[in-house]
């Protein structure tokens, strides 16, 4: 995967710009894993220095996708979320996963997603 656009139609994504603290933001994503992964968000958290994200591999197109991203949103947008559709859903400046996660979940492809997920049941 080399850019953003690979991951349209599979995934939601969170980018955080952390311009201090990485580790909480980190921490935090860590922390609601299960939500992230039943939202099929991947998540990257952008410093100056590094990339770090629960993607498996980062090569180096997805990298400067990624910061690409980030740079050319408002000034104060430092938490981005993108839908499945690649569209940008919401940006904020704080990373406030219950507030993505309400956001994610009134989008209709999410509740289409759990309609199916309780008819398998």
């Amino acid at each position: 995967m080399e850019s953003l656009s690979d991951l349209q139609w599979e995934n939601r994504i969170i980018l955080v710009k952390a311009s201090s603290n990485p580790e909480e933001a980190v921490g935090l994503l860590h922390k609601f894993r299960d939500g992230v992964a039943e939202r099929d968000v991947l998540w990257f958290v952008v410093t100056d220095q590094a990339i770090e994200s629960n993607l498996q591999t980062m090569t180096a197109g997805m990298a400067e996708s990624v910061r690409q991203k980030l740079e050319v949103q408002p000034e104060g947008a430092s938490v981005i979320l993108v839908g499945k559709d690649g569209g940008i859903k919401d940006r904020g400046s704080e990373l406030d996963l219950e507030r993505l996660f309400s956001r994610i979940d009134q989008m209709p492809m999410r509740l289409r997603e759990m309609r199916e997920q309780d008819e398998g049941e």
